[in-house]
C-alpha cells in the first residue's frame, strides 16, 4: 500500500549499492544516499499510517527527529521502509537489507531490556510498532518471536485483529478511556478503544455468550459517542467529487474522522453478531433475521467503503481493507448458511 504520489523508485544501478551501513552512529549512517532516501520514502509515504488519529503527528515530526540520535529508532524506519520499498520495485537486494535493519533492531531491543529504564521510553515504544509492521509487510513467521514479550507496549492492533478474526494482543479491560474533549481527535481516540474493547470480547475463540446486559454496555457506549460528535465529523455529501461510484459520497475533512466513523461501523456490526436472542426462534423466525442482520451489515459495510472511496488519506485506505475483509466474510457465511 502507498499513498496517492508515486513512491520513490530506486534505479537498477544502485543495485551494486544496496550494502548494509549499521545504524550504530545514527548521524554518519545518513550521509549514504540510499539510507537518506529509504528513510525519506518512511516520511513521505509511510509514517501518515501511524498518524491517523494523532493530530500532533508524532510518527512524521517526532519520530523522524530522534531518529537521528536512536540507533534502535533508525534501524526499525529502515527496516519497515525497506521493505515496502522492496514490495513496490520487486527488489530482492532492498529486501535482503530490509531483514538485515530487522535483525539490527531486534539486537538493540534486547540489550535495551537489561535496562529497564531505558527500554521504557517512547523511542522504544515506536520502534516496536514500527517493527511489528516489518513483520506484517515480510510475513515472515519465523521472526515474530522476538517480539512477542514487547506486545504489551503496543495500545493498537486493530485492522491486523479484524482481518484474523482474533483478539487484540492487548487487554483493554479496566483500562480508562480517552476523554472526549474539545479535539476531533480525541473523539477518534476514544471509538478506537471501544472498537478494541468489543474485539477483545466478541472475537475470542470459545468465548461464553454475552448476556443482555453486558451487550448493552458497549452498544450503549457507542451510541452516546456518535451522539456527541462535533459537526466536524459528520460527512460532506458531495457526489461526483472523485468520479462516479457506486457507494455514497461521504467526504470527510480529515482522515480521523473517516476512521472514527469507519470504527463505529464495524463495531456495531461486531456486536449484532453477538446480540443475545430474547427467546428461541423457530426455522422462519430464523431466517427473517438472518435477512434482517445480512441488510443491516450491507449498510455498515456501504458506510465503512464510502468514507474509503471519498477519502484522500492513504491510512484510511490501507486501514479500511481489514474492516471490509471481516464485513465481506460475515456477509459470505450469511449466503453459505441462507
Amino acid at each position: 500500500m502507498h499513498s496517492p504520489s508515486s513512491p520513490i523508485s530506486l534505479p537498477d544501478t544502485r543495485t551494486s549499492s544496496t550494502k548494509f551501513i549499521s545504524t550504530k552512529k545514527p548521524e554518519r549512517a545518513f550521509e549514504y544516499t540510499l539510507v537518506a532516501e529509504i528513510f525519506c520514502h518512511y516520511i513521505e509515504h509511510l509514517a501518515s499510517w501511524y498518524d491517523l488519529n494523532d493530530a500532533m503527528r508524532h510518527f512524521e515530526d517526532i519520530v523522524p527527529c530522534r531518529a537521528r540520535k536512536k540507533s534502535l529508532l533508525l534501524s526499525a524506519i529502515l527496516a519497515f521502509s525497506a521493505a515496502s520499498l522492496s514490495s513496490d520495485d520487486l527488489k530482492q537486494d532492498l529486501w535482503d537489507l530490509a531483514g538485515s535493519y530487522n535483525l539490527e533492531s531486534v539486537r538493540a531491543s534486547l540489550r535495551l531490556t537489561e535496562n529497564i529504564q531505558e527500554f521504557q521510553t517512547g523511542e522504544t515504544l515506536a520502534a516496536i510498532w514500527l517493527l511489528h509492521s516489518y513483520e506484517v509487510i515480510s510475513q515472515d513467521a519465523s521472526c515474530q518471536h522476538h517480539l512477542r514479550g514487547s506486545y504489551s507496549l503496543i495500545a493498537e492492533n486493530i485492522t491486523v485483529a479484524v482481518m484474523e478474526k482474533r483478539s487484540l494482543l492487548i487487554e483493554l479491560r479496566g483500562v480508562h478511556l480517552p476523554l472526549m474533549g474539545d479535539d476531533d481527535d480525541d473523539f477518534a481516540n476514544r471509538v478506537t478503544c471501544l472498537l478494541g474493547i468489543v474485539i477483545n470480547r466478541c472475537l475470542v475463540r470459545d468465548a461464553t455468550r454475552l448476556g443482555h446486559h453486558e451487550w448493552k454496555e458497549p452498544r450503549n457506549n457507542l451510541e452516546t459517542w456518535r451522539a456527541s460528535l462535533p459537526t466536524s465529523f459528520e460527512p460532506i455529501h458531495a457526489p461526483g467529487l472523485y468520479g462516479q461510484s457506486s457507494f455514497p459520497h461521504l467526504w470527510t475533512m480529515s482522515g480521523w474522522h473517516a476512521s472514527g466513523l469507519q470504527y463505529y461501523h464495524i463495531a456495531l456490526s461486531i456486536l449484532s453478531i453477538t446480540k443475545p436472542a430474547s427467546e428461541p426462534d423457530n426455522t422462519l423466525q430464523r431466517i427473517d433475521r438472518l435477512k434482517a442482520f445480512a441488510q443491516f451489515l450491507d449498510t455498515h459495510a456501504a458506510q465503512v467503503s464510502a468514507l474509503a472511496v471519498s477519502s484522500n488519506s492513504a491510512a484510511v485506505w490501507v486501514n479500511y481493507f481489514g474492516r471490509i475483509s471481516f464485513c465481506w466474510c460475515i456477509v459470505r457465511g450469511i449466503q453459505f448458511h441462507r
